[in-house]
């Protein structure tokens, strides 16, 4: 029980690490909506990502180039889609009860580069 209770203190230690190095990463990070000219760069990889929300796939975007060391992200486009689940109950009862479940997937891509 005890181990199990500092495993799990200590992976929430982690995570809360992490969000605060990629916190502080964003803030140095160039994040470009399209691919800048007269600037020397490598490209390292396209990085592409979802998430729940915009907020969600954009944090996921910058922690992916957290991870591989990237100066920048560039060229950076998202797209969404929405899916909707409806359901409700028989024609035949007075009172009909419909509920509708929507979910959204927000797609983000950009490319990682390093500065020379």
């Amino acid at each position: 029980m005890i181990s199990t209770r500092n495993k799990n203190q200590r992976e929430a230690y982690q995570r809360f690490l992490e969000q605060q190095m990629i916190g502080i990463y964003n803030n140095d990070l160039a994040t470009l909506n399209f691919v800048p000219e007269n600037v020397n760069y490598k490209v390292i990889q396209m990085i592409e990502v979802s998430g729940e929300n915009y907020d969600i796939a954009k944090y996921n975007l910058i922690k992916s180039a957290f991870y591989i060391g990237a100066d920048a992200i560039i060229n950076i486009t998202h797209s969404s889609t929405a899916t909707s689940k409806i359901t409700g109950g028989s024609i035949s009862k007075t009172n009909v009860n419909i509920e509708t479940e929507t979910k959204t997937n927000v797609y983000m891509q950009g490319i990682a580069i390093k500065l020379d």
